[in-house]
């Protein structure tokens, strides 16, 4: 039996009903302790074919080698004294140069500064003089490099690169109120990648390669301001670093490490307004390279947190993800849980006002259902017990760039006290294996093994406080008829059992009556002294066959619907054999189980095979109806036919009871199979 579900939100409820009781809070977003931020690199090659990377140098900072705003294109602007900064080329060095060249040289040129005649090159690089053997590369690295002013580099590969996306790991700062840092003192991050590893000009003459040089780094990450946001820097070489397009800090310069910062407070920005920080960063001399950022603009990503409470200061009521509630399946309980949304810096998303519709619950209950809805808060439980998946997710309506955020909570629902027993030809409780009847086919002469379990009133098995099941005791297994049937191999307190067919009782039927006891528990995971037995019977056929299954009964030509009269676990069990003899799913259910598989012969044209043949006939012996048995999507010898009440032509019968006949063949042996339903069918009028 499935309980009524209840799930609320803005405007509607729809409610799973059960209690829950949630355990310790969530770990909130600001307690995250490492941030991935993206990252763009572009790495040059660092043997002087670039005439900016690998100078000479003067050391210290360069200030106003950049313009104080960015192009269109968000990227730095050769400022005045880009000249001496050896820096005139800056526009290539955060650009994909087969992005802008489609790979070929000259198609780029526009990035150049434009200067008034004369034309000549820009650069006049160190290419011919004196030789002295292998120091021909010595003389190279120490030239100093010329500017000419003219539009284009003077050999076609001066600005090629290689861009490679990646991130920078930012750790939480202990005890620094939300401080993360990047901090590497031999910063080469692309050795082994791009144009690969490169030899130190300085420090080894033999040329081994063992660091990857001359590089550049963009990092750009969105922030929603608030007071007391500041960004720390030591490093080397050049960096430059933009809020939006305005240049805050300014650090150029072939150099040893310095050092910068800045403070958001003090730029005039509104709390609460968002902007972009942009770091530039270029690594350009050979040797060392290091890298420091401190901030608190870096924070966790936005994040939404599950509560039992509507109020989002209440810490203690914020659920984790890894199982924290416990459920107890009763129709008459029921929970409400609470999204609250945060920022990337850890506040509430604007302040706590969010569009409930942007709020989206998807619940999967222990019996694989889910249900979807939405608002600020939902109302959940069950009576099927298992295991119970809530899904929250969160999507900026106002903000479709932002990406969504959610967030899992698993649990169980446990079941209530036993309320009675059930047989099972499977150790593992599993509702489909519920056995409400028996059939020995001529194979189970070894015998059919049997379990029992406690279950409540809802047919959820009953466990202890560790999900274990609960075994009844004193469990007792009784024949009707010991000449049909024996029960031996009792085991585990009777929880287990082998039921034997006789040789004497071939082609006959009986019962066999279960009892247990209930063991003295109860929900809490103590022991009462109140006992109770509980009992089930099992129909016992040794003949091979069993007898047809009809239901509803009575049942109304083209207005019974099988699934509301039957259920849904019924249907769904046999729902391929309705689905073929009766697609619109009105009439009434004949089935039947085989001892062993049938054969398969012609079905319906274009549609699954037959198995065997359905004949309905009236009170008086006149045929009016045939149809097909077709194959359940149950068991492989459970088989269906779904009649829509008309006779052989089409027509609808009048009321009246009639008698159903199947017949078919055994795959196995080739023998026929035929089973009469002696009550008949009720047909009732309209």
């Amino acid at each position: 039996m499935i309980g009524k579900l209840n799930v609320s939100g803005r405007g509607f409820r729809f409610s799973m009903l059960a209690v829950l009781s949630f355990l310790a809070p969530a770990v909130l977003a600001q307690q995250v302790a490492r941030i991935y931020v993206p990252v763009t690199y572009y790495d040059f090659r660092s043997d002087r074919s670039n005439p900016e990377f690998e100078q000479p140098h003067g050391g210290g900072v360069r200030t106003g080698a950049v313009q104080n705003t960015l192009d269109a294109d968000f990227k730095p602007v050769a400022g005045p004294s880009a000249g001496a900064n050896r820096s005139m080329g800056i526009a290539h060095w955060f650009r994909d140069w087969n992005t802008y060249t489609g790979g070929k040289y000259g198609k780029g040129s526009f990035l150049e500064p434009v200067y008034n005649p004369p034309k000549r090159p820009l650069y006049q690089r160190y290419a011919d003089g004196p030789s002295t053997g292998g120091e021909q590369w010595h003389n190279e690295y120490r030239m100093t490099v010329t500017y000419l002013r003219d539009e284009n580099p003077g050999h076609d590969t001066s600005f090629k690169n290689i861009m490679i996306r990646d991130s920078l790991p930012f750790m939480l700062v202990a005890n620094s109120n939300g401080v993360y840092e990047y901090n590497n003192n031999s910063f080469f991050p692309l050795n082994n990648r791009g144009f690969g590893n490169e030899w130190n000009v300085e420090r080894d003459h033999n040329q081994d390669a063992r660091q990857n040089f001359a590089f550049s780094m963009e990092m750009e990450y969105p922030f929603v301001v608030r007071a007391g946001m500041r960004f720390d820097f030591r490093g080397d070489d050049d960096v430059w670093v933009f809020i939006d397009d305005r240049l805050v800090l300014d650090l150029g310069g072939i150099k040893e490490p310095a050092n910068g910062s800045f403070t958001v407070d003090g730029l005039g920005f509104t709390a609460g307004s968002r902007h972009t920080l942009r770091v530039f960063y270029v690594e350009r001399h050979s040797a060392g390279s290091s890298i420091l950022i401190q901030t608190n603009i870096v924070s966790p990503p936005a994040g939404l947190e599950i509560s039992t409470s509507d109020n989002p200061n209440d810490k203690n009521s914020y659920l984790k993800e890894d199982g924290t509630f416990s459920v107890w399946a009763h129709p008459d309980s029921q929970k409400t849980i609470y999204a609250h949304v945060f920022d990337e810096n850890g506040s509430l998303f604007n302040g706590g006002k969010i569009k409930c519709d942007d709020i989206t619950w998807t619940i999967t209950t222990a019996d694989g259902r889910k249900i979807t809805s939405r608002g600020c808060h939902v109302t959940v439980g069950d009576t099927i017990a298992g295991n119970l998946k809530i899904e929250a997710k969160f999507t900026d309506s106002d903000d479709p760039d932002r990406p969504p955020t959610t967030k899992d909570i698993t649990g169980n629902i446990k079941p209530l006290g036993a309320a009675g027993i059930v047989v099972m030809r499977d150790s593992v409780f599993n509702r489909d294996s519920i056995v409400t009847e028996l059939i020995f086919g001529a194979r189970d002469t070894g015998g059919i093994s049997l379990w029992v379990f406690l279950v409540d009133r809802y047919g959820n098995c009953v466990v202890d406080k560790d999900g274990i099941p609960i075994r009844p005791e004193n469990t007792t297994w009784t024949p009707a008829d010991a000449a049909v049937a024996n029960i031996t191999n009792v085991t585990f307190n009777g929880s287990w059992v082998r039921v034997f067919k006789r040789p004497e009782g071939e082609g006959k039927e009986t019962k066999i009556f279960v009892s247990g006891e209930n063991p003295d528990f109860n929900n809490s995971g103590a022991f009462t002294k109140d006992t109770e037995f509980f009992r089930d019977t099992i129909n016992i056929a040794t003949k091979g066959e069993s007898a047809a299954a009809i239901g509803p009964n009575p049942f109304v030509p083209g207005h019974t619907k099988i699934r509301d009269a039957l259920g849904d676990r019924v249907y769904d069990f046999y729902k391929d054999a309705i689905n073929t003899s009766a697609p619109g799913g009105s009439g009434i259910l004949i089935a039947v189980d085989a001892p062993t598989p049938l054969k398969p012969g012609p079905g319906r044209a274009g549609s699954k095979p037959g198995y065997g043949r359905v004949m309905i006939y009236d009170g008086v012996g006149n045929l009016v109806h045939v149809g097909t048995l077709y194959q359940s999507n149950g068991s492989v010898r459970s088989y269906a036919y779904a009649w829509d009440g008309t006779n052989t032509k089409g027509r609808r019968v009048g009321p009246g009871t009639y008698l159903v006949r199947i017949s078919g063949v055994v795959a196995e042996t080739g023998k026929a199979f035929s089973v009469q339903k002696k009550a008949g069918v009720t047909v009732a009028k309209k």
